[in-house]
């Protein structure tokens, strides 16, 4: 499952994501993929690639949610700001 936070400050570093994450201690970040949104130059979207921990009941539950259509995971990575995050269905 990949993840997609749909809307991220530009200003936010890839390194300050990925830390995030790792915090969480669900996986392994194979890749984090970060595009521009072209309706607002301030802002990107965030993909995430994970190999996830299954031995780790927040990776169980966040899976859990994530399966569902159209659910997301509130990250908090600087109370109280927080990210949306929700599974990416890559377009083919």
């Amino acid at each position: 499952m990949e993840l997609c936070i749909p809307k991220v400050s530009k200003n936010i570093s890839q390194k300050t994501i990925f830390q995030a994450f790792c915090k969480l201690n669900i996986g392994y970040i194979v890749k984090i993929i970060e595009n521009p949104l072209r309706a607002d130059p301030n802002f990107k979207r965030v993909i995430i690639i994970i190999n996830w921990d299954n031995t780790q009941k927040l990776a169980q539950e966040m899976q859990e949610v994530l399966s569902q259509p159209k659910e997301h995971y509130n990250l908090v990575y600087d109370m109280p700001w927080y990210w949306q995050v929700y599974a990416s269905h890559p377009q083919r």
